[in-house]
Parts: C-alpha cells; sequence; structure tokens
C-alpha cells in the first residue's frame, strides 16, 4: 500500500531561522514517523529575489523603516507563489497539501481544486497586523487592501485552518468562519533539551522587529547590566531595526556586552537556548492583534531556560506568571528589569 504523500508548503525560508521553519521541521519528523511521505516545498533559493532581499534589507537599515513601492511588493509576492505553485505541481500530486502562511495558501488553491485533496494551513502569524505595525503599508492602501483580499480567499479557500491558540480561533470566527481547529503548538525535546551549565548571557531570537520588545528588552538589559558585569545580552535574527538598535546600544554604554548574530543555523538553535541564562520575549501588541504563542518561548522552556514574556494573547495562554515563567505587561520596562533580577538571582 502507497504511503499518504502530504506537501508542507511556505513561501518563506526555512533554512536559516526559529519559530516557524522549526515548526515546518518539526511537523514533517512527526509525520514521517507515522509513516507518511513528508516532503517541504519552500519559495526561496531564487538567486535574483534572493539578491533583491538582501539589497533591500540594505537600505531598511539604513533608512530605518521599511520601503513602501506598494506595486512593486505586490509584483514581486505574485511572482514568488507562482514559482511555489510551479513547484508544488512538479512535485506533486499529493494527497494533502498542508501550507503554512496565506501566500503558499492562495498560490496552491487551484491546484487542491485540480487534485481534488484537502487543503490545510496553519494560522502562523497575523500578516496583515504586522505588515500594517512595520510599516510597509498603510491602512486601506493598495498592498493592505491586496493583503485583506489574499488573506480572506486564503482561509475560505482552506479545509482547516489549524490554530496554536485561543485568540487565533476566534480571528477566524470573526472572519465566519467554522473551519478553524485548535492545535496547540509543540516542541521537539529531544532537540530542545537541557545542557550541563549555563552560560552568561540572556537571549532573544526572532525578527529584529518592533512587536518584539527588543528595544524594551535593551532598555532593561541597560539598568541591570551594572550589577552583573559578566553579562552579556545575545540577539539572533534580522530585520530593519538592527541598525536602529546597534545605534541605541552604544547610546546606552553597553557596546561590549550586546552580541547582534543575525540568522543562526538551525541545528546551531538549540545549544544557544539550553546554555542562556534567560530568554526574553516581551512583545508588544500590534494595531489591536495580541500575538500568538511563540515557538522560541516554547523552545527555550524545553531547554529549562527561564522565560520572560508579555501578557498578551496566547504567550499568556502559555506562560503561567511565576510557575514556568514570569509574564509582564507589555511596553513595561521596569516590570521587565524586576523580572530578570529575580531569575538572575535566583539560587
Amino acid at each position: 500500500m502507497a504511503k499518504m504523500r502530504i506537501a508542507l508548503i511556505t513561501i518563506y525560508e526555512i533554512e536559516n531561522g526559529a519559530g516557524v521553519a522549526q515548526y515546518i521541521h518539526r511537523t514533517a519528523k512527526g509525520l514521517r514517523e507515522f509513516g507518511y511521505d513528508v516532503k517541504i516545498i519552500n519559495g526561496d533559493g531564487v538567486l535574483p529575489l534572493r539578491k533583491m532581499h538582501a539589497a533591500r534589507l540594505t537600505v531598511e537599515r539604513k533608512m530605518n523603516k521599511p520601503i513602501r513601492f506598494p506595486s512593486i511588493r505586490i509584483l514581486i509576492l505574485k511572482y514568488r507563489m507562482w514559482i511555489l505553485k510551479e513547484r508544488v505541481r512538479r512535485a506533486g500530486p499529493f494527497d494533502i497539501l498542508h501550507t503554512q502562511d496565506i501566500f503558499a495558501t492562495k498560490a496552491v488553491l487551484g491546484l487542491s481544486k485540480k487534485w481534488k485533496i484537502p487543503l490545510i494551513t496553519s494560522f502562523l502569524g497575523y500578516t496583515i497586523s504586522h505588515t500594517l505595525a512595520d510599516g510597509k503599508a498603510t491602512e486601506g492602501d493598495q498592498y493592505h487592501r491586496f493583503l485583506s483580499q489574499l488573506e480572506r480567499e486564503a482561509f475560505y479557500g482552506a479545509n482547516a485552518v489549524i490554530c496554536m491558540d485561543k485568540s487565533r480561533v476566534d480571528y477566524i470566527k470573526a472572519l465566519g468562519l467554522d473551519n478553524a481547529v485548535l492545535v496547540p503548538g509543540g516542541t521537539d525535546t529531544e532537540l530542545f533539551k537541557p545542557c550541563d551549565g549555563k552560560g552568561d548571557y540572556l537571549l532573544f531570537v526572532g525578527n529584529l522587529l518592533p512587536e518584539k520588545g527588543v528595544k524594551e528588552s535593551l532598555l532593561a538589559f541597560s539598568e541591570i547590566a551594572r550589577d552583573f558585569p559578566d553579562l552579556r545580552f545575545v540577539i539572533i535574527g534580522d530585520g530593519f531595526l538592527r541598525t536602529e538598535l546597534e545605534a541605541m546600544v552604544s547610546e546606552l554604554g553597553i557596546s561590549g556586552r550586546v552580541d547582534f548574530l543575525g540568522y543562526v543555523p538551525n541545528e546551531q538553535l538549540p545549544a544557544y537556548y539550553a546554555r542562556a541564562r534567560l530568554y526574553l520575549l516581551p512583545t508588544i501588541p500590534t494595531m489591536g492583534i495580541k500575538d500568538g504563542p511563540a515557538y522560541t518561548a516554547q523552545e527555550a522552556m524545553a531547554c529549562e531556560t527561564p522565560v520572560i514574556v508579555s501578557d498578551v494573547g496566547g504567550l499568556s495562554e502559555l506562560v503561567q506568571d511565576g510557575e514556568n515563567g514570569l509574564v509582564v505587561p507589555p511596553g513595561d520596562v521596569g516590570a521587565i528589569v524586576k523580572a530578570m533580577r529575580r531569575v538572575l538571582t535566583d539560587k
């Protein structure tokens, strides 16, 4: 009997990254253990697009804000979606298509109908609200309208939308849909596990965007740096805020204490989590949306690394204050400082 073929599909790069990338690899591993034939297909690796992305990120760092040009953004996205669809078509047919973002979902809607197979999508990020919060679009502009229509078509076209927390289920229901399925995310505990001994550093892993609370984390670190002279702050990830954050570190007088590592290969991430004294994710709500539980926080917790998160959305479902981590009000630097001291002085 032939194995059921399942395609895990995303428009994003998955080789170097935490969170979503780890979720995809973890899902593939679990399905393969159940005997399914799983193929991961993504829209990355097109050399001209990689060069354009690198050039855009360089310019955005200098400008300290995203480049708009909505028509160009839309054109590039449509091209990437077409490439992704063609990769899935050539690799198919499959028995199930499982997408990880609204762009991938929209790209393969036609294939799911042509092959007469289920299309399942994982609701991993609030694409529209984050795009508005990061300044890549403004309410009602061309890019915002494009994303709104695309999201609606994606969620309406999916047979099921996997949601990792209740806030995402509510979001789907607010669209008038009843295809949301609550499936809390898990972590590969064979990969993310404790190690002997901790290093002298705090850790953040993720995109360097306003809603991630990296600025607030740096401000809090500057408040405690003198009291913990050997402590460092390791930041893994990249984004248009990096230049501003590096300048901020210099202004705060902690340049020699903060390491911006950029993207780190997936296989190296567990060691960083396991040896960290503390993991920080004081997320800030964006455009009225409270983000869901970050996989990075789950990965840190699996390594028995203490976590400090904000009291927002699914993060507050994941972390119970004082039990399996510390929860602070979003944007409250003083509360982050207090939580840091509590963890670092707890013997």
